[in-house]
């Protein structure tokens, strides 16, 4: 997102090995940004990367909590496209990345699809209900990745399934 936002070409990042343009800091103007809607003087500062898949979302996240200055160690985990975590404490910090999206797609469930129309994104089960949010109130065609986890988290706390499923 970062490159993307500053304009430069993606398609570096589809072989391996994945090398970002650039990995450090940039404080520039609004106005040396493609297509950023800013008062043109204003300042933007962009966090580095710390790696292709690792980004400033994560070392924003790593600043949030203070991380670099805890001796205990900490988790931190930022779901979005990727799943970015860090783990560590001001000793030391190993970050990781991976493809989210699919989980939250709901890839490789029989009914499982993207958060688009149709798909039931919300479950709330009681003991005499079942009640599901369909997204653009469409016909149901399938459940999503927030559907899921809704589901699994309503199925759980019922007891009709223990923590390995």
């Amino acid at each position: 997102m970062h490159h993307l936002l500053l304009g430069f070409n993606p398609s570096y990042l589809a072989p391996s090995p994945y090398i970002p343009v650039i990995k450090e800091s940039l404080n520039l103007k609004a106005k040396d940004i493609p297509r950023f809607v800013l008062e043109p003087t204003a300042n933007v500062y962009m966090l580095p990367n710390i790696s292709a898949f690792v980004g400033a979302d994560i070392v924003a996240g790593i600043l949030a909590i203070c991380m670099w200055e805890n001796e205990k160690i900490s988790l931190f985990i930022d779901l979005g496209t990727n799943g970015e975590i860090v783990l560590g404490s001001k000793r030391k910090m190993w970050a990781c990345s991976t493809a989210a999206g699919p989980a939250f797609e709901g890839a490789r469930i029989s009914s499982g699809m993207r958060a688009v129309g149709g798909a039931i994104d919300k479950v709330k089960i009681d003991n005499k209900s079942i009640d599901y949010r369909v997204i653009k109130d469409g016909k149901v065609r399938g459940i999503c990745g927030s559907g899921l986890i809704d589901l699994i988290a309503e199925l759980l706390k019922l007891g009709l399934i223990n923590k390995s499923g």
